[in-house]
Parts: C-alpha cells; sequence; structure tokens
C-alpha cells in the first residue's frame, strides 16, 4: 500500500510496496509520485483526477511497466484507488493498494502455452484422442482424425452417438470397474465411425490425478482396428465354413459307406482332403492294440502310397505320441465323434492338420485336411501383429527421446533399482558425461562433493519408500563450474501398482538461489539503517517538543528537521555512486534555505574532505541547525552581516585523520537568546553533547554581542570507523 498526500501526491508507503521501489527506494520515500514514476505517470494521471473527485477505481491484471533491480519489466497488479479525506471530510490524498499478479498472469500464459504444445502433440499423433469428466458422464473433447466425429464442446450424449446399444452394457462395465480402481480403462469395442459405418477400437483412458488426490478427468486414445477385426473375423468364418464343410462331407460320406463301398470309394477319390477307413484289432481280451488299414482315397495314397491291410502302428508309430491313437480308440468304442487340431513331425509327414474321426463298424473312417498354409498365416498374422506393436513402441521409446532432448530440464528414466538405462542430450551436454559414465552410480560424480552424501541417501531413501524425491544440490557443468539445481524423482507404477521405473528432471535454479542470499543481506542492511534511522526521528522529535512544545513552532521546526533528514537520506542513498563530501553537505544546507540573494555575504573554503556514512547524519542535522539559525536570528538578517564556514584535515594520533571546521558569523545585530536562558537550544543541545558522544568530536560554541563563533574538531579516519562498527 502506498499513501500520496497532499497535492504533490507525495508518496508514503510500506514494506510491501518498498519491495516493489526497487532502486527508486529509499529516494521515492516522501518524493511526489510524478517525479518518483514518469514511466508511468501517463497512465496514473488520468485516475488520480477521478480519484480526486470522489471516485473509487479498481483495475483487475492491469500491465505496468515498472523499473526495479535497474531495468525496466512488465509487471501486472490489481489496483484500488480510493480518496483519503482530512480530519474535515475533504480529499486529502490518495491510497494505492496493490496485489502483484505477475505470477498469476505468467503462469496462465505459460498454461496456454503448454495447451498449445499439447495440441501440437495431439496433432503429430495417428490415433483419436478424447477427454472425459471424472465420472464419464461428459466427453470434454474428441479428436477423431477423420475416424470418429470431433467434439469441440462437452457432450452428454456420447454413448448414444458413438457406442451401439447392444454394446453399451460391457463398455459401461468396463468403465465402471476402471473407475471403481482408479486404473486404466481399456476395451475393444465397435463405434459408429465419422462417415457412418460401424467399425472397431481399441480404446485405452488413463485417469489424470489432480493435487488433492482426486481424479479430474480421463485422458484416452482410440485406435482404428477395423482392419484387424474384419480380417480375424474372415478367418473365423473361412474356418467355419471349413468345419461345416468337413462335417458335411463326413456325414455323406459314412452315408454312401454304408450303402456302398465301391460308391465310398469313388467319393473318398473325389476329395482333396486325405480319407481313410480303420479297422481295430483286438487281442484276446478284447482291447484295441493297433489298426489296419481298409480304405484309403486317392489324396491319401498319393501320400501314403497302397497301404491297405497294413498296422498304423508298425507304418505310422508317431500316432500313438501325437494322441491320434487314443482319439481313433475313444471314438470307436464310444462312437462319439472326434474333431481336432494336430502338429505332426514323424515320419514322412510335418505340418498341421485338421483331422476328423467317425465310428464305422468296429473302427473308425478319418478325414484329414492339410491345414499348414493357413497355419502359417495365422502365425503371420500374430506375427505381423506383434511386430506393429513392438513398431508403435520403439516410435513411443523415439518420441520420448526426443521430447526429452527437447525440454528445458536435465531428464533420465531409471529402472527399478534406480541405476540409468536412458538419459536426456541436455544431461549429458551440460555434464560433459557419457551415456555409459551416467550408469549405475556414475552420475554422483557429476555432483558437488558437499551434497553427494546428502543426494545419495535422499535418492536411497525415496526407492525404498518408493516415495517421490526432491532434493537441491549443486551440479558439476562440462567446464567445471557447479550450478544450483532443483532435483525431482517419481516412481512409475503399472495398472497392477507394481513399480516399473523411474522418472528424474533436474532444473536449473543457481540464479534464484544466488538472488535470495543478496536479499538476505539487502534486508539485513536495510532493517540496520531504517532502526537508526527511527532513533534519530525520535529524538528530533523529542528534543524539538522540549523546547517548544505541541505548538506551532514545533510542526514548523520538527518539519524542517525531518527536510534536513531527507536530505541527508538522499546523499546517503547516492553515496555508492557518489561519495559525500562537506563542501556538498553544507552547501545542500545552505541551498535548501533559500539563500542565493546572500551568497556575496557568505564565504566557504576547505579542501575536498569525504565523510564517512556513519557521521553525516549527525553532522548534517548540526549544520542545519546552525544554517536556520543563522537565516533567521544571525549574520543573514543584517544588511552588513557575513558567514564564513571554512576547514581542512590534520594528522591526529597513530594514523587518524581529523576534520577542524570553523563557522563564524559577524555583524550580528544583537545576541541570539532563548527565552528560557537556564536551557539550551536544540542546535546547542546537538553540538556541544550529542556530538562529542556519538561521533567523538571537540566541540565549542561561543555566542556573542556580535558574532558567533562554533568549531567542530572530529576524527575522519580508522578510530571513528571502528566506533561506527560497534
Amino acid at each position: 500500500m502506498i499513501a500520496l498526500w497532499g497535492e504533490q501526491l507525495t508518496q508514503i508507503y510500506n514494506d510491501g510496496y518498498r519491495d516493489l521501489m526497487g532502486l527508486k527506494h529509499p529516494d521515492g520515500l516522501g518524493q511526489p509520485s510524478r517525479e518518483c514514476w514518469p514511466e508511468v505517470w501517463h497512465i496514473n494521471e488520468p485516475i488520480y483526477r477521478r480519484v480526486w473527485a470522489g471516485e473509487t477505481c479498481t483495475f483487475e491484471d492491469g500491465l505496468y511497466p515498472i523499473t526495479r533491480s535497474g531495468s525496466l519489466e512488465d509487471a501486472w497488479f490489481t489496483l484500488t484507488y480510493s480518496p483519503l479525506r482530512d480530519d474535515l471530510g475533504q480529499i486529502a490524498g490518495i491510497l494505492v493498494t496493490l496485489v502483484e499478479t505477475t505470477a498469476r498472469v505468467l503462469s496462465e500464459r505459460a498454461l496456454r502455452e503448454s495447451e498449445a504444445r499439447y495440441r501440437a502433440l495431439v496433432t503429430a499423433g495417428t490415433s483419436s484422442v478424447y477427454r472425459m469428466s471424472p465420472d464419464w458422464r461428459q466427453m470434454h473433447e474428441l479428436i477423431g482424425r477423420g475416424f470418429l466425429a470431433d467434439v469441440v464442446e462437452p457432450c452428454e450424449s456420447w454413448a448414444d452417438r458413438y457406442i451401439l446399444p447392444e454394446d453399451r452394457g460391457v463398455v459401461n462395465a468396463v468403465i465402471a470397474e476402471a473407475k471403481r480402481t482408479r486404473s486404466l480403462f481399456e476395451l475393444e469395442h465397435r463405434v459408429r465411425c465419422a462417415d457412418g459405418s460401424i467399425g472397431w477400437t481399441f480404446s485405452r483412458a488413463v485417469p489424470m490425478v489432480g493435487l488433492d488426490g482426486e481424479i479430474v478427468e480421463w485422458f484416452g486414445t482410440a485406435s482404428d482396428v477395423t482392419e484387424r477385426k474384419d480380417a480375424e473375423a474372415a478367418l473365423r468364418e473361412s474356418e467355419d465354413r471349413f468345419r461345416a464343410e468337413l462335417e458335411r462331407q463326413v456325414r455323406e460320406r459314412t452315408a454312401e459307406l454304408q450303402a456302398s463301398r465301391d460308391l465310398l470309394q469313388a467319393t473318398m477319390d473325389s476329395s482333396m482332403d486325405m480319407i481313410q477307413v480303420f479297422e481295430a484289432v483286438r487281442d484276446e481280451a478284447g482291447e484295441i492294440v493297433d489298426f489296419r488299414w481298409l480304405l484309403n482315397n486317392h489324396t491319401s495314397e498319393s501320400r501314403y502310397g497302397e497301404v491297405r491291410g497294413e498296422s498304423l502302428l508298425e507304418r505310422n508309430p508317431g500316432v500313438e505320441q501325437e494322441g491320434i491313437f487314443d482319439a481313433f480308440k475313444q471314438v470307436t468304442e464310444t462312437g462319439l465323434p472326434s474333431i481336432a487340431e494336430r502338429r505332426y513331425d514323424h515320419e514322412q509327414f510335418s505340418g498341421w492338420f485338421f483331422q476328423s474321426a467317425v465310428k464305422l463298424g468296429d473302427g473308425v473312417a478319418t478325414t484329414t485336411k492339410d491345414i499348414s498354409a493357413w497355419k502359417a498365416a495365422q502365425e503371420e498374422v500374430l506375427r505381423l501383429r506383434d511386430e506393429i506393436a513392438q513398431a508403435a513402441l520403439r516410435e513411443s521409446e523415439d518420441r520420448f527421446r526426443a521430447l526429452a532432448s527437447l525440454i528445458p530440464v536435465l531428464l533420465w528414466r531409471s529402472d527399478v533399482s534406480g541405476q540409468h538405462n536412458s538419459a536426456n542430450e541436455p544431461w549429458l551436454t551440460y555434464t560433459g558425461q557419457t551415456l555409459a559414465q551416467s550408469q549405475g552410480g556414475g552420475w554422483l560424480e557429476a555432483i558437488h562433493p558437499d551434497d553427494r552424501a546428502k543426494a545419495r541417501d535422499a535418492f536411497e531413501t525415496g526407492r525404498g519408500k518408493r516415495q517421490s524425491i526432491e532434493v537441491q544440490q549443486r551440479i558439476r557443468r562440462a567446464d567445471g563450474q557447479y550450478r544450483w539445481f532443483l532435483v525431482r524423482q517419481a516412481p512409475i507404477v503399472d495398472a497392477e501398482g507394481q513399480l516399473t521405473q523411474w522418472i528424474g528432471a533436474a532444473m536449473d535454479i543457481h540464479d534464484l538461489h544466488e538472488l535470495q542470499e543478496r536479499q538476505a543481506v539487502l534486508v539485513a542492511e536495510l532493517q540496520h539503517r531504517t532502526r537508526n534511522l527511527l532513533g534519530v526521528v525520535r529524538s528530533i522529535a523529542h528534543q524539538t517538543m522540549v523546547q517548544t512544545g505541541p505548538t506551532t513552532r514545533f510542526r514548523e521546526q520538527f518539519s524542517d528537521r525531518l527536510a534536513a533528514l531527507s536530505r541527508v537520506q538522499g546523499l546517503l542513498s547516492r553515496s555508492e555512486q557518489e561519495p559525500i563530501t562537506l563542501q556538498a553537505l553544507i552547501q545542500t544546507e545552505l541551498n535548501a534555505l533559500g539563500i542565493d540573494d546572500f551568497a556575496e555575504r557568505i564565504f566557504l573554503s576547505g579542501p575536498p574532505v569525504r565523510l564517512r556514512k556513519a557521521s553525516v547524519q549527525t553532522l548534517a542535522l548540526a549544520l542545519h541547525e546552525l544554517a536556520t539559525n543563522a537565516r533567521k536570528h544571525g549574520a543573514l538578517t543584517t544588511a552588513h552581516g557575513r558567514l564564513s564556514v571554512t576547514w581542512h584535515a590534520e594528522p591526529g594520533q597513530g594514523e587518524e585523520e581529523r576534520l577542524l571546521l570553523e563557522w563564524v558569523e559577524d555583524g550580528i545585530s544583537h545576541a541570539r537568546e532563548e527565552q528560557n536562558p537556564t536551557r539550551r537550544g536544540y542546535g546547542r543541545e546537538l553540538i556541544e553533547r550529542a556530538m562529542p558522544y556519538v561521533l567523538d568530536a571537540k566541540t565549542r560554541y561561543e555566542l556573542g554581542e556580535t558574532r558567533l563563533f562554533c568549531s567542530i574538531d572530529m576524527p575522519l579516519g580508522a578510530r571513528a570507523r571502528e566506533r561506527d562498527e560497534a
């Protein structure tokens, strides 16, 4: 807050506003607003006129360029301007309250930029992207990429729009389970496509958790798997037709066999499948111990040759190992048909076969189809699907590495044990390490030796507890310089809650670290000076009140002395750039009294003498009292009066230098006497008592009928500095 008082809008502000003043403080305290802020006067002046008229004005997130830390920068504030009234109810000033919103404005700007990057990332992808409300009732957004119709405004009828009625029960059940477990939603289901057709999608969505641990939305992708589903459906349909055809053939062939052996043989020969008839061979106990060929069709004979009458086990012993012999026995004994896919790698056969067997007399009739090519095609489909998945995984890994190399922080990814397995280019470039050097505990070599143990303990503790890690540490740059970084590492868990890896990032905070240290030093110095200044002000008020009482004279003298003190503070504020000299201090006080008309009767003489900052304040107040009395009561009140101020420096004890100053007024018309002769004035109290105590000075004050003589002998060297420091 800052109060702008009077017509000049004199500034009086609190500590919060002081931070905004930057290098304008402390000159700005007591300074007219227009002189202090010329760069924004064109903005403020119209507002001040409105407030003087009695209006209160508030401006949200206004842009106000201000100079602080030595340069002009943009800053945003919410400001309220309101009138300040005096005891008579008249507007006598303006109260301005400011709340700086620069951080929020910049954060919102950064958020918009982040959203733009998100949009660019989404645009670069191939899958549809959608965002759902925490309860899945509303779809916030869907980018369909031509596969699904886009949603740009929140939509609550998304299920009616995209999900078929007969599929909604399954979809809703999977959604409910994902919400209950707060885990990944994953489902392959049908959808209505953007062109109105029915397609298939593989949909996955993850919950996005806010700072309070609650789900704020679900972010998901939907891949078009229509072609694959169509291919699988066509494959199943083909298999069903194939099975149906085989069963039909078996039924027809069995009927024909019962009717006529010759007709059966002819029918069997017409099939491209191998059709065979076996008769059971039993032992004395009636147990089936073998099968004997009775019939083969032409396709079978082309593979086996003429085998009628031969033993199945002797010709093809592999049927026992593959379970074919036991299957034939079961069909023969139970009468139940058998249908199976078998892998046969024995004798002269190697491949996949689809075989059906039915009971025929005391044996079986079989139909066997070579499906090796079909199986190979099926395996190829699975291989291609796995290859696509692996390609997508590699693409995802490449995107991660590219993203990690682009963002302006040092990133890495570690396995479950915390050992590095990936690092981005900024880390390697900054530290000068190779990827191999950063593996295992090698990354600790880039940490400052004083920070290494703390970093190792923090990371080991975090990994042990599976908790996020945050630590500030110095990291060595490739040129050997160490800079401060804020380092964080977080665990990544899968849908089952198992730890899979660690993701880490390090952000450069070196400049912020140094700024905080400098700020602490400046605050301590400001507090020291403020305490000293307040003590001086209290002393001035007390001494003035003793001399004048609470009268108009008190206000005048107190204001004059405060003005003198303000001028001293102005000199002190520039002391780092412009040393304070004795002549500058004397000239400042004389100019402040407006005595240019008496310049020919004022004589100043002395060499350049630099003053210590600790002695300037007390010496300035003493010179102010002498100059004020000269102007109001002394040599400058008469036409023939003359003021002479001379000084020089000379060695003291040891290496200490001392200042010798003489203030002489001649031509005083009458002696200056206080109303109470038993009490000395404030000026004499200051010169004869305060200066010897505060500055270790030797003073002399002699007032005659027509002449005033005052001398000040004070140290300039080491002893005075020691007292100042004490």
